[in-house]
């Protein structure tokens, strides 16, 4: 990486974080993607489908499998927080 790039990577990232002390500051909220879950390809080879859908408050993921048998797994907020805690997941990661 050049001299130019290094300080090119500082100024980006001291406007990033001048945004978000003017963000605290102001006490305004970040503006979030809008995401659709229902548009998202699940990554499941090994079965015919992945559907997901909402059931209340809860994500419904429906699994069809190779020989067309439907499984259902309802997860909460609580579950959904558990899983991206296991794989990692962080604030920047949700914008």
């Amino acid at each position: 990486m050049s001299i130019k790039d290094n300080l090119e990577k500082a100024a980006n990232k001291k406007q990033m974080h001048e945004a978000i002390a003017d963000m605290f500051e102001r006490n305004t909220p970040v503006a979030k993607k809008s995401f659709d879950i229902s548009e998202h390809n699940f990554s499941c080879s090994n079965f015919k489908a992945c559907k997901p859908s909402w059931v209340g408050d809860d994500l419904q993921v429906e699994i069809v499998d190779s020989d067309f048998t439907h499984y259902d797994a309802v997860i909460n907020k609580q579950d959904a927080i558990a899983i991206a805690k296991a794989l990692g997941v962080t604030g920047e990661d949700l914008l």
